[in-house]
Order: structure tokens, then C-alpha cells, then sequence
């Protein structure tokens, strides 16, 4: 690491290339990051949701579409798998209930647990904000040729592959 002092005087810390990085690696993370921040962002989910004539909260849409996909599942569970506080994605779902986008129900295998799942609106919620993020992504690659368009795609799910590999928790062998 190289301690250093900006414009402003304020420290930054810049960190120097080890033996186990490069350039390249370091620019990808930098890209990753950005990347993610961009298609995460509360900014770009109102975009689409304006582009897709919803008037839901932009970071109500977040949480909806993880119930989506974990669908039927816990308050619990979607607070874990978004790293956010139980009372946090609790007020959301409340929200989401309130709207008719989350119905919740008790679970089939214990009773005194609730778990959640998308209503009909919910789900046409996500289609047309979905729908509308494919519509921007087309436009934003559409000047770049079929290959590329492939090829970036299919290294993305190289990393994807190598990413889920590596943090995947393995089963600890019984000794």
C-alpha cells in the first residue's frame, strides 16, 4: 500500500500491485465494481420503472424480485441473501404487501413461520420493469456485432462460473 494525500489534502490510501495481480486483474475489479454499482443502482430501477410506466419505489423493486426468485421464502432468508437487517426488508415487504405485489402465507411444513411469495401483479410488475432493462440494454449494445455480443456473454458466464466456484461453501467432510 502507498499512503498518499489528494487535491484536497485528505488521505487515500492507493494499493500497489502485488505478486498475485496485475493491470489487467486490477482494472477488471474496478470494472466489475462500476458495473455493478451501475445496474444496481436506486437511480437506474426508477429509470426503468418510469420507462415501464410503474410508479413502485425504485429499491421496493429490488426486494421484489428477490422474493421472486427465492419464491416461496422467508422474511429471513431474503434479508440473508441480500445482506440487509430482517427489519429493513421486513418495513419493504409490508410495502410490497400494501401495494398487492407479496402475498404472505403460513408454511406448509411449520405453520408459525410466514413465508412470502409474488402475487400476479407482482410478477407483471417485474415483467414490464424487466422488459424495459432489456430494451435499454439492446439499445446500448446494439451497434456492436453479433460476435462481440457472444463473446461477452460467454466470458461473463465464465466468471460467473468461476466466481460461484470459488465462494460456493463446500460440505465439510465427517471425520
Amino acid at each position: 500500500m502507498c499512503d498518499q494525500r489528494n487535491y484536497f489534502g485528505r488521505r487515500t490510501i492507493r494499493i500497489v500491485p502485488g505478486p498475485t495481480r496485475d493491470a489487467t486483474t486490477e482494472r477488471l475489479s474496478d470494472l466489475l465494481t462500476s458495473i455493478a454499482r451501475q445496474t444496481h443502482s436506486q437511480r437506474v430501477y426508477g429509470e426503468m420503472a418510469a420507462r415501464a410506466g410503474i410508479t413502485i419505489r425504485p429499491y421496493l423493486f429490488t426486494v421484489l424480485a428477490r422474493i421472486r426468485q427465492l419464491q416461496p421464502v422467508r422474511i429471513t432468508d431474503v434479508a440473508e441473501e441480500m445482506d440487509n437487517e430482517r427489519s429493513t426488508v421486513s418495513r419493504q415487504v409490508a410495502e410490497l404487501t400494501a401495494l398487492g405485489c407479496v402475498e404472505r402465507h403460513a408454511d406448509p411444513t411449520d405453520g408459525r413461520v410466514v413465508v412470502l411469495t409474488t402475487t400476479a401483479f407482482g410478477e407483471e410488475i417485474i415483467g414490464r420493469v424487466f422488459e424495459a432493462w432489456y430494451e435499454v440494454l439492446g439499445d446500448m449494445l446494439a451497434d456492436w456485432s453479433a460476435t462481440d455480443r457472444t463473446q461477452l456473454v460467454e466470458l461473463l458466464e465464465r466468471l460467473d462460473g468461476a466466481l460461484i466456484d470459488h465462494f460456493t461453501p463446500q460440505p465439510q467432510a465427517i471425520t
